[in-house]
């Protein structure tokens, strides 16, 4: 449950309720079963909307959370596993820029 929001009559969040000074977190984790050793972590991520003067501010975290040693002989993969999942983050950065801004014009639209 988002925290601010209150529930309609369709048993939904409304995200509208939520007053203009709060923030929005919304933090998620996903599991990569098909990287190497993708069961040993999970990458988590989170975005903080804002509003501002100039409209609505994006903050955006991705860390890597090791639910499992990797094994010793596996030890040096810790710092790639890492730097890649950041790495990767970055480039996907704009694309979910975009991705929101259309659903934003698309929202306003209906």
């Amino acid at each position: 449950r988002i925290s601010g929001a209150v529930r309609n009559p369709e048993n939904m969040d409304d995200l509208a309720e939520i007053p203009d000074s709060q923030p929005v977190v919304l933090v998620m984790q996903s599991c990569s079963h098909d990287a190497p050793y993708g069961e040993y972590f999970r990458i988590q991520e989170t975005l903080i909307f804002a509003r501002s003067a100039s409209g609505t501010d994006l903050k955006r975290w991705v860390s890597v959370l090791w639910v499992k040693s990797l094994p010793w002989t596996a030890s040096p993969l810790k710092n790639i596993i890492e730097s890649q999942t950041v790495a990767d983050s970055q480039k996907a950065h704009g694309d979910l820029v975009k991705f929101l801004i259309q659903a934003a014009e698309d929202a306003r639209e209906a």
